[in-house]
């Protein structure tokens, strides 16, 4: 009787695990990459923006390390990884309030970075390998 509780219990869990979620797509923004097409097309590659305080510059490093520069806090190096069910891209700062999941938007060699609130945080420019020497 217990084993077959554990069992449903188990069974039941597995039906509810969230679903694999479809893909947002935006009209100005253009689509959000998969999980398959982050791993192809963002791992081992660098992106850019300019702000009000200067350029912005990231390179995603196989094996799950961001590093980055930024003009308001300098040079940083933050832990990221993949969310498969809804194809996010996950970094850790150590610290939650700055920590999360965010959708990567891609519309050509643009990739705009949108939380799951709908607020777009930045457009970046792809350029292949580590092209800022980070």
């Amino acid at each position: 009787m217990i084993t077959t509780l554990i069992f449903l219990a188990a069974a039941a869990q597995s039906v509810e695990a969230d679903p694999v979620q479809p893909l947002y797509v935006d009209a100005q923004l253009g689509k959000q990459m998969s999980v398959e097409e982050m791993k192809r097309d963002l791992v081992g590659s660098s992106f850019a923006f300019d702000s009000p305080e200067g350029r912005n510059a990231f390179y995603v490093a196989e094996g799950g390390v961001l590093k980055g520069v930024m003009p308001k806090g300098g040079a940083f190096a933050i832990n990221w990884r993949f969310r498969e069910y809804d194809n996010l891209f996950c970094f850790e700062t150590g610290d939650v309030a700055s920590s999360g999941c965010v959708q990567m938007i891609r519309d050509g060699e643009k990739v705009s970075v949108r939380r799951k609130d709908g607020l777009v945080e930045f457009t970046a420019t792809i350029a292949p390998g580590n092209a800022f020497n980070l």
